[in-house]
């Protein structure tokens, strides 16, 4: 089970990454996840928090899952760099407004690489090496989505779709779900010994490319007799199981 932390413990991680102050009802914080100058987040002595620069707002557990990302005395630098990019790569000055991270993990829960969600939608990919987040891939170890969490429960069921925020929503509900980084398109035969003598079902958003996708993986994982690989389709008027949002339902599919 994983360690439960009072609320002083996840104030003390956030000093250890942001300037943190002591007031009346709680804490005002700089926010780690967003480039903040002044403190725009709020801590309440029950655990809630919200940030009125980024928006992000949650409970003390998704607090302290999100500062799971954030390495101690770099929050400052890293938020910095997700707002305005990496000059030396030449990217733009703003991508928008960073919403969500993706951490792609090794077996043992290590991170690897994640994936950054801005709004306008776009994404861009930062490596952990071993210290810090940097922008780009480079030598990166490729892995699937979750992988953690397969190696948890070796003999489950996965479910893959496409995309991480599919991929959480399932997962959050009990499904085991996992997904090809970059999208579409992008499968890699390394990835198969991590779904290897498992039941996969795959789900494609409903467009062609997504369709050709998940057909184009089962194919390898039934030709090399990985795995048992079905695609499983949802309803047509929908893009995504994101979309569909009926979690009861795939489970229902799954059967």
């Amino acid at each position: 089970m994983p360690t439960i932390l009072t609320t002083e413990e996840v104030i003390a991680k956030l000093k250890s990454v942001t300037r943190v102050t002591e007031i009346s009802d709680g804490w005002k914080v700089v926010c780690p996840f967003h480039t903040d100058t002044n403190p725009s987040m709020k801590v309440w002595h029950n655990g809630g928090w919200c940030c009125l620069g980024c928006g992000r707002q949650g409970n003390l557990a998704t607090l302290n899952a999100m500062l799971d990302g954030v390495q101690p005395n770099d929050s400052l630098n890293h938020s910095s760099s997700l707002q305005s990019g990496d000059k030396r790569s030449g990217t733009s000055k703003s991508r928008g407004i960073p919403i969500k991270e993706y951490i792609y993990r090794d077996k043992s829960g290590q991170p690897l690489y994640k994936v950054v969600r801005y709004m306008p939608k776009s994404f861009r990919q930062m490596r952990w090496d071993g210290n810090r987040w940097r922008w780009g891939l480079r030598d990166a170890r490729r892995v699937l989505y979750n992988l953690h969490l397969m190696a948890k429960y070796p003999t489950a069921t996965v479910v893959m779709v496409e995309g991480e925020k599919d991929a959480d929503l399932l997962t959050k509900h009990g499904i085991l779900a996992t997904t090809c980084p970059m999208g579409a398109g992008k499968w890699r035969g390394e990835y198969a010994e991590s779904l290897r003598d498992r039941r996969v079902i795959l789900i494609p958003d409903n467009d062609e490319v997504g369709i050709l996708h998940m057909v184009a993986i089962r194919t390898y994982l039934t030709k090399n007799k990985i795995a048992d690989a079905r695609v499983v389709r949802i309803p047509g008027q929908y893009k995504d199981v994101s979309e569909w949002g009926e979690v009861e339902k795939v489970k229902e599919l799954l059967k």
